[in-house]
């Protein structure tokens, strides 16, 4: 493989590495990574994206304690929503929703079903 920005030879590894999807922390084990010698540029391959994203909603909406603030950006941004759209569909304001996502506010116990409710069946109908 050669470097897209300087056309150097390319050295893959497997490691272990943190990926922020959708604004969720996560360290995924040994996937391919890689690197230029000569311009220190990388890459990551991550098969099937899309596929880990839904298994992790699907997993947030089945743990057992409330949702965080970074799993519900992460659950409302896999189903494609602003924070506008996620509070209309809940029934709360933006504002609340923006309380949540920063972790000043925990969610509330309705809100947090329902969330997990709309996940879980976007996720059954691959919907996300």
């Amino acid at each position: 493989m050669k470097c897209i920005d300087c056309g150097a030879r390319m050295k893959t590894t497997r490691e272990n590495f943190r990926h922020e999807a959708l604004g969720l922390p996560m360290t995924l084990l040994g996937v391919e990574v890689s690197r230029c010698a000569a311009c220190g540029q990388s890459e990551v391959s991550i098969p099937a994206l899309e596929a880990l994203h839904r298994t992790i909603a699907a997993a947030l909406a089945r743990k057992p304690a409330r949702l965080t603030g970074a799993e519900i950006r992460f659950l409302r941004k896999q189903l494609t929503w602003s924070g506008a759209e996620l509070a209309e569909h809940l029934g709360v304001t933006r504002e609340t929703v923006s309380r949540w996502e920063q972790g000043a506010t925990p969610i509330g116990a309705t809100a947090d079903r329902l969330l997990r409710a709309t996940v879980a069946l976007a996720t059954r109908l691959s919907l996300t």
